[in-house]
């Protein structure tokens, strides 16, 4: 008998009917091919080490390098999954609906960017994510509509960390430009019992706050009371308050001797505005709530210690 005859032979026994040997004869190709690739590389698909193989589709130059990724049935692997390869950390985007089941087909986009930001009990998160700077849909490149330099579209994994992500929200990228989630949306690569799945941002530019902290990449969103700067003086929690008509706003201050804050009470008073266009709804002995009824005034809000009577202020604007 030829070798082949010994291939075939060994291949029947793995099928009744020619689909199933072709079938056969297909996946035994597969493995051989992924055994002997040069291509294959090792890493991590969600965190768990593997070896899989990786095919170029589009280089960095292309602002996104996207990559067909290629592994076997046995390995887990959805759309949403995160790639560690080469220290880079890529998001798998895709998957390809195979009729030959002989491998897994995804795929992998380069992570070109992060969102980075802390709760309300000041613990900081980072996620990896593809931002993408044209409109998703469209099957021809060539048809995408570019979006601006004020819009970004961009993916991130789908899990439990984001999705207390939500609208509005805002983010620092490359330590200088703001940006906020107008949309949060997991409609078009949903999570389910085959994928991990994917959240959709939408990212419009936004103004600076001055309690953004740009050396960090961290947006200030108000959930978290900002450090003192100083080790001794009076202190409020914002530089300066903006408060639209028919909205209220509060404000906390502090006055600290050694960076801790030593429980001084104040009263408060708003200088340079007509006190028809506020109403104060609330005050205690260190914060106060403004609610804005007419604009446009800009004046100062005025704090008072209660025995040495001095006076702090920040910038107080009401708008309409």
């Amino acid at each position: 008998m030829t070798y082949f005859d010994d291939f075939k032979a060994l291949s029947q026994l793995n099928g009744t009917n020619k689909a199933q040997i072709n079938t056969s004869i297909a996946q035994q190709t597969f493995d051989k091919y992924f055994l002997e690739t040069i291509d294959k590389v090792s890493g991590t698909i969600d965190g768990i080490s593997k070896e899989f193989v990786l095919q170029h589709l589009k280089y960095g130059e292309n602002f996104n390098d996207e990559k067909l990724m290629l592994t076997e049935n046995t390995t887990f692997i959805s759309i949403g999954s995160k790639v560690v390869w080469d220290g880079l950390a890529w998001l798998v985007l895709n998957s390809e609906n195979r009729a030959i089941k002989t491998h897994k087909a995804h795929k992998i986009h380069l992570c070109n960017n992060f969102l980075k930001w802390k709760d309300s009990i000041n613990t900081t998160y980072v996620e990896d994510g593809v931002i993408i700077d044209s409109v998703i849909g469209d099957a021809d490149s060539n048809n995408q509509v570019p979006l601006g330099r004020d819009r970004y579209e961009m993916f991130i994994q789908d899990n439990a960390t984001t999705r207390t992500l939500y609208e509005n929200q805002r983010f620092i990228f490359g330590n200088r430009f703001p940006y906020k989630i107008t949309v949060v949306s997991n409609v078009l690569r949903p999570s389910n019992d085959v994928n991990i799945g994917l959240l959709q941002l939408r990212l419009e530019l936004d103004q600076l706050n001055p309690l953004d902290d740009l050396a960090n990449n961290i947006a200030y969103n108000g959930e978290v009371t900002p450090q003192p700067v100083l080790s001794n003086g009076v202190i409020f929690s914002q530089e300066s308050l903006t408060i639209s008509k028919y909205i209220t706003k509060s404000v906390d201050v502090y006055n600290y001797v050694n960076s801790v804050a030593d429980g001084t009470t104040f009263t408060f008073r708003i200088d340079s505005i007509p006190i028809s266009a506020y109403e104060i709804l609330s005050s205690t002995s260190n914060s106060i709530s403004i609610k804005c009824k007419s604009g446009y005034h800009e004046g100062l809000l005025v704090a008072i210690t209660d025995v040495t009577l001095v006076e702090t202020s920040i910038p107080l604007i009401l708008k309409n």
